[in-house]
């Protein structure tokens, strides 16, 4: 009787996980028909865009009595075989061709042909925008079950991948490419880490985590918008170090950080800079677990503690730690390394990340720490103050100012306290 129950009850089982796929593709599928056709209303209108540019192209010609080629863009076109996506990236630089030729030759407008064009291509742009919308819209509902569960079984089951939404001249967004945010200047470098309403953002060179709509992205058109490359020229100068006569011993850095990405950086910082380092990769909220052990095990000269972090106004005020998304992380693990060494000349502390606490970080005995001005700091930031106090003379106090200057953003980034070095200095070499 027990062996029929049992059976009975996983026949049921199985039944319904049968009738939960076949349920979910079968949604799939009535969202890929709906993606089809929203393609072929969109590839309609595309292609009816660039017959509008190319006769456009006589037309100019002929009203400017020019013999040079115009609308360049549209002529590379005719040769090409492109997707949609491709097609209305390119059909927008197009457009703006063909606006720079309206607005230099006036004359364009008293043409009647020309300005029928005109009409007709602001209508399609029209077309194309409700198009795309729906498109998007479609595709959004169709990622968010190929990521959640259950669905997400079925997807992987038949091999059902996220797509990607088209978004004018800046569509075919993908995860790893590297974009800037319109609503913000575009003065931010990030890379995206996933695409999910919207698009998950990582600073490539400043600690800073973002989420954002697609549509508030622009490509990335590597300018030094920066100012990176003054930077790192900067921090790579070699330290003013007498090696004709002495020897020197720097001191040894733990570096423990969230980002295995940044951490990655500044490791390749450190073997530059010829100091010794060990890095760790480990969430904020775990540091304070591990780090006596850390310590114990590398017996370092400094560690630094560092990640992600960010100051919500909403929940509080500039001094309330609760009002920081790791700041309090941080904090439990300056106490725990202060435990192990209480002394801020036996053992360097250089902790927190973009925004963080710094009042708090100090007080709970961080020698230097973020940010005083509640700022971005760059990801390189502290492991510049740390090589720095790692090749500074332990018998001699660090010029304190010099050292926070060659950060990225100086003081209003990364405060800290006068301390003694760590390197020990020999002689005879």
């Amino acid at each position: 009787m027990e062996i029929f129950i049992t059976f009975t009850i996983l026949f049921i089982l199985i039944s319904l996980i049968i009738l939960l796929t076949i349920s979910s593709y079968n949604k799939f599928q009535v969202y890929v028909i709906r993606i089809n056709e929203a393609e072929t209303n969109i590839d309609s209108v595309l292609r009816k865009r660039f017959d509008l540019l190319n006769k456009s192209i006589e037309i100019i010609k002929e009203v400017t009595k020019t013999e040079d080629n115009v609308l360049t863009q549209v002529e590379k076109l005719k040769s090409k075989k492109l997707s949609n996506f491709e097609l209305d990236r390119k059909l927008y630089d197009c457009m703006k061709e063909f606006n720079k030729y309206k607005e230099k030759y006036p004359k364009l407008k008293n043409n009647e042909s020309f300005v029928k064009i005109d009409v007709d291509l602001n209508e399609s742009e029209a077309e194309i925008t409700a198009f795309r919308k729906y498109y998007n819209d479609i595709i959004t509902d169709y990622n968010k079950m190929v990521k959640s569960f259950p669905s997400n079984l079925t997807s992987f089951i038949f091999n059902l991948v996220v797509s990607y939404i088209l978004l004018g001249d800046v569509m075919n967004f993908k995860v790893g490419d590297l974009v800037t945010r319109n609503s913000h200047g575009n003065d931010v470098i990030f890379k995206i880490i996933d695409i999910n309403d919207g698009a998950d953002l990582k600073g490539v060179n400043v600690r800073l985590i973002a989420h954002c709509s697609l549509d508030d992205l622009s490509m990335y058109n590597n300018e030094d918008i920066e100012h990176e490359e003054s930077f790192l020229k900067r921090i790579a100068e070699p330290a003013n170090l007498d090696r004709n006569d002495y020897f020197y011993i720097p001191g040894k850095i733990l570096h423990i950080d969230s980002d295995s990405d940044y951490l990655s950086r500044c490791l390749d910082y450190y073997e530059k800079s010829n100091v010794w380092s060990m890095g760790i990769n480990e969430k904020e909220e775990k540091i304070a677990d591990n780090i006596i052990m850390w310590l114990d095990k590398y017996k370092p000269n400094i560690i630094v503690i560092t990640g992600h972090d960010a100051y919500y106004k909403r929940k509080g005020a500039l001094n309330d730690i609760n009002a920081y998304k790791n700041s309090s992380h941080f904090v439990n693990a300056i106490k725990k390394a202060r435990e192990y060494e209480n002394s801020h000349e036996k053992l360097i502390i250089v902790a927190g990340g973009c925004s963080s606490c710094y009042e708090e970080l100090i007080k709970a005995g961080a020698n230097f720490a973020s940010s005083p001005k509640r700022i971005n700091i760059h990801a390189l930031d502290p492991a510049v103050i740390a090589t720095n106090m790692s090749l500074s003379d332990i018998n001699k106090l660090i010029d304190l100012k010099s050292i926070l200057e060659k950060t990225k953003y100086g003081k209003d980034g990364i405060g800290g306290i006068i301390t003694k070095g760590t390197m020990y200095v020999g002689y005879p070499r």
